[in-house]
């Protein structure tokens, strides 16, 4: 066993390696790993061209049907940009809505604005609940017992 490499003995040594890396094969071993990398890189891109070049072909197939149309998820987000300009037109809205006539044709229900319904109210006060039975007058307590 003239080969095999056996640790010194404990305190007859310096402590601890005592010859240097072998520098060309680290460098060896760094470029061979450069090129796997350069290679897989290589191999992805030409793949992905391929897949594209592919899938290019098939993509002038049939029309879609309306069905598959209506079922279409939209291309980019539908995300809320810049909140304080969505925020003021959301006021401006319910500012006019507030302060403003107006009339819905299908129910025939009218708008007024806010402080006008309040002087309305004032003068006339709330009116009348129909179908509704007045609550009966309650019963007076039974005197003594308790």
């Amino acid at each position: 066993m003239s080969g095999s490499h056996h640790p010194p003995k404990p305190g007859t040594g310096p402590g601890y390696e005592t010859s240097d890396a072998d520098v060309p094969m680290i460098v060896k071993s760094g470029a061979g790993l450069l090129i796997l990398v350069f290679f897989g890189f290589g191999l992805m891109f030409l793949m992905f061209y391929g897949l594209d070049s592919i899938q290019s072909r098939f993509r002038g197939g049939p029309e879609p049907t309306q069905m598959q149309m209506q079922k279409a998820i939209p291309n980019a987000p539908l995300l809320q940009v810049d909140q304080s300009i969505d925020l003021k037109l959301r006021k401006a809205k319910d500012e006019h809505d507030l302060t403003s006539y107006s009339r819905d044709e299908k129910s025939g229900a009218v708008r007024i604005p806010v402080d006008r319904a309040i002087e309305i109210l004032a003068t006339r006060g709330l009116p009348e609940p129909k179908g509704v039975p007045a609550p009966a007058a309650p019963k007076p307590a039974a005197k003594g017992k308790r």
